[in-house]
């Protein structure tokens, strides 16, 4: 099953699946609703992939299995950055699909 929801059997971890050109860097953070305390669950750099003139599809997971996101005692956000380089020649970086998933881990 594709989205937040976990598999029913197994491990899994979740993956941040973003659709993007140039450079960016992406963060999936949790937030504690009673204290505010803030965790990055996963960090998708765009250097950890080959370049593409174009847009590409790529995929960061959390480093280790995961337990299901708690909605009730806390929040989440993605925090995107984009990188412009000093000179910008064509397409400026650009995202245009942040997509969170399961990955069953066999």
């Amino acid at each position: 099953m594709e989205g937040v929801f976990f598999p029913s059997a197994g491990r899994f971890r979740y993956g941040l699946n973003i659709r993007f050109r140039g450079r960016i860097i992406a963060k999936l953070m949790q937030v504690n609703i009673d204290d505010g305390t803030e965790k990055q669950l996963i960090l998708f750099d765009s250097s950890q992939f080959p370049p593409s003139p174009g847009f590409q599809t790529q995929m960061a997971q959390t480093a280790q299995d995961s337990q299901p996101l708690d909605f009730v005692h806390n929040a989440f956000y993605v925090e995107a950055t984009l990188i412009a380089p000093a000179f910008v020649v064509g397409e400026v970086a650009a995202i245009s699909i942040i997509k969170l998933q399961t990955v069953p881990q066999f």
